[in-house]
């Protein structure tokens, strides 16, 4: 009875251990896109200012 159980939450926990990883994943994924847009938006407004300043 009582490996049954200790087996049985193992599996539960390695499950979980997997969803986090999983969900970590995607979050990096997501989360680098976000910072990518940030970063080009960012250069792009840089970019404009200079160029404002280059052509006075």
């Amino acid at each position: 009875m009582l490996p049954e159980l200790s087996s049985n939450a193992g599996n539960a926990g390695l499950t979980f251990i997997q969803f986090k990883n999983n969900i970590a994943k995607h979050y990096q994924i997501i989360g680098g896109a976000i910072i990518k847009a940030i970063q080009i938006a960012y250069n792009v407004v840089i970019g404009a200012i200079l160029k404002k300043s280059a052509f006075r």
